[in-house]
């Protein structure tokens, strides 16, 4: 076996019975997490270990037999050790139910961002400044809608190219359309952004908060312009 090969065991993340999630080290076993079968909650032993081995910690507690496999555990919180997490009971607002995307539902992010800032900020890997808050800044995204014109007259459909010098009336065709947020959350993990007005109006609200990347960012942004460690996402299963 070959000193990279050993120093590849050392690094992967063991789960233990009792729910501790460690690495070798010289000394021993180093603890990193904890994970609470009962409750699905997930703590951090540091903010240090939430950062680099948040995606390792995540994707062991999730599968097994080597990460082919659904574990059938599930991360119902996150935190760091130390930091107090905020109590269900004093949420006036119930999770939303997720939706295909996870956590990244819409609905979803909004009320993390709302009711569990401090959470949000691991789960999603928002940027934060000396003082704790979200990095905002001017973003764009191109994003693709869909158009159903199926009963609009035919006569009447636009004409969309179907080849280097082809053209046909398409009813249904799926158009990128520029976006513009002046004051969008910045993130390592984008998420989509929902500004149906039909939609919101359903939801009764005047919109739901997304998380834009860096590389969207008007004028650029770089993970240095924030006095915060910026952490790393995961895509954990969530219900």
């Amino acid at each position: 076996m070959s000193d990279q090969d050993v120093e590849l065991i050392q690094a992967q993340v063991r789960l233990l019975k009792n729910g501790d999630l460690v690495q070798k080290g010289e000394g021993g076993d180093i603890l990193v997490a904890h994970y609470d079968r009962t409750t699905g909650h997930l703590e951090f032993e540091t903010k240090k270990y939430s950062v680099e081995l948040y995606n390792q910690v995540t994707a062991r507690i999730g599968t097994v037999n080597k990460g082919t496999q659904p574990s059938g555990l599930i991360i119902r919180s996150i935190g760091v050790k130390g930091q107090a997490p905020t109590p269900d009971a004093a949420v006036p607002v119930k999770k939303p139910k997720v939706g295909p995307e996870g956590d990244a539902t819409p609905t979803v992010v909004d009320w993390y961002i709302k009711y569990k800032p401090a959470e949000a900020v691991i789960r999603y890997g928002i940027y934060t400044d000396a003082n704790g808050e979200f990095v905002r800044r001017r973003v764009q995204r191109v994003v693709e809608v869909t158009r159903d014109r199926r009963n609009v007259d035919q006569k009447k459909l636009p004409w969309v190219d179907t080849g280097p010098s082809t053209q046909d009336r398409t009813p249904v065709t799926r158009d990128g359309i520029l976006v513009e947020v002046k004051r969008a959350i910045i993130a390592r993990r984008a998420t989509r952004y929902e500004n149906d007005p039909d939609i919101l109006d359903d939801l009764n609200v005047e919109k739901l908060e997304a998380l834009f990347t860096p590389e969207e960012v008007v004028g650029g942004f770089t993970p240095e312009e924030a006095d915060d460690v910026p952490l790393i996402p995961t895509e954990e299963a969530d219900q």
